[in-house]
């Protein structure tokens, strides 16, 4: 999170400008008397099981997630298992697509073994 903030007396009376940001945008920013606030969204693009999932940028960036989904990516479902059996946390949006990609890649295996029968 970044602060800047300044303070400047003009003829004799007192003008401020405030901006709180953070790396998903602005938040709010104040001059004089008028105050602006907006927040901008960002979303990350991450491929996850052989498909791109975009993440909102409101859970910040963090790199053990990049070396998660692409270790998930490579090692499937045991890893995942054991991502839950150590309460790793993932934000609700990423763990439920992951746990609808693991369901639909064992019904794919499961059908392709009956197939090549």
């Amino acid at each position: 999170m970044s602060f800047n903030i300044t303070q400047t007396p003009i003829f004799g009376t007192s003008s401020s400008s405030i901006s709180i940001g953070t790396s998903s945008g602005i938040i709010s920013t104040m001059t004089g008397h008028n105050l602006t606030i907006g927040v901008t969204s960002y979303t990350r693009k991450f491929h996850v099981l052989g498909e791109d999932f975009d993440l909102s940028d409101n859970y910040g960036f963090d790199s053990n997630l990049v070396v998660i989904i692409s270790t998930l990516n490579v090692l499937g479902r045991p890893f995942w298992e054991e991502l839950k059996k150590q309460n790793v946390y993932l934000p609700d949006e990423l763990k439920d697509f992951i746990e609808e990609r693991l369901v639909i890649l064992d019904r794919d295996v499961k059908i392709n073994s009956i197939i090549k029968d």
